[in-house]
């Protein structure tokens, strides 16, 4: 099946003024017949703005008040006309094929076609699988830029972000349950607590703040016992990797706060990891690119 003529690349933007740039080019530069790049900065109070309109017609610009990345997001998609959207964050960057390779996998059935990456997805990610099939091209098409204000790479021990994530993830389960009502399916409540996405961001807001861990009654024993069941449920990593994923969890829980520190900050900063250390995890094939794979590549 030939994929529609139609698409859109929808990039929210606030503050970003240093890689905005990068992101609308790499839109412009798809190789596709008819592509509009809609880009929605969210208030930037850095130099976003001027960066946006040097790209003049060639791209629709949306100048709104600061209301959050899910609203510039909604806001460019009412404004859109594709007949598929990518959704691209203002840091990342797409790869000239991307839409050429995504075509191969398009079918009547599917809803959603992903890469190897990262975008503002994250909705996308929980309404998809109920809506239709998720395929996924296991190639790199998305750049992904680390520099320490991304929402999920980090470069140093931030702990409200970990907070941050657990809002964002469970809001996404939420919204997940609600897709799937309407499409008369149903999961359960502790499937969220299933997840090793989730998980490790659970502990660390547990392990490092317990006052300000959103889940009341929260215990190290109990986020263990659910990182045991975990391991056991297909989501998209390897045996390996899962065991890795328990053994990290039962050493931050046993270990005093500072060494529990550490370890937290090379799970999720790559960058902070000892070269020793990602020379181990490259040996044990339990990396892709500079961290631990995810369940759902992006």
């Amino acid at each position: 099946m030939t994929l529609p003529l139609g698409v859109s690349v929808i990039i929210p933007n606030y503050n970003y003024g240093d890689y905005v740039g990068q992101a609308i080019q790499s839109a412009l530069n798809l190789d596709w017949p008819a592509v509009e790049v809609i880009v929605v900065d969210d208030g930037s109070t850095d130099h976003s703005r001027a960066v946006i309109e040097s790209f003049g017609s060639r791209i629709s610009a949306i100048l709104q008040e600061n209301a959050g990345q899910l609203a510039a997001c909604n806001q460019g998609f009412s404004r859109s006309r594709g007949d598929i959207v990518i959704f691209l964050d203002s840091d990342d960057v797409l790869a000239p094929s991307l839409l050429r390779e995504a075509s191969t996998a398009w079918t009547p059935r599917v809803s959603k076609v992903q890469v190897c990456g990262k975008a503002s997805d994250t909705y996308s990610i929980a309404a998809a699988p109920l809506l239709g099939d998720v395929v996924t091209i296991p190639r790199p098409l998305v750049s992904y830029r680390v520099h320490g204000r991304n929402q999920v790479a980090l470069s140093g021990l931030d702990i409200p972000r970990f907070h941050e994530q657990m809002v964002r993830v469970r809001q996404q389960h939420a919204y997940a349950r609600t897709i799937a009502a309407g499409a008369g399916l149903e999961f359960s409540d502790g499937a969220l607590d299933r997840s090793l996405e989730y998980l490790p961001y659970r502990m660390a807001s547990l392990k490092l703040a317990p006052a300000e861990h959103e889940i009341e009654g929260d215990t190290l024993m109990r986020v263990l016992r659910h990182f045991a069941a975990a391991c056991f449920v297909p989501q998209g990593l390897s045996l390996r990797a899962r065991l890795l994923l328990l053994a990290w969890a039962w050493t931050v829980a046993l270990s005093p706060q500072g060494l529990a520190s550490r370890l937290i900050l090379w799970r999720f900063a790559a960058v902070a990891r000892p070269h020793a250390l990602r020379r181990l995890l490259a040996w044990l094939k339990v990396v892709s690119g500079p961290g631990i794979r995810r369940a759902a590549a992006r």
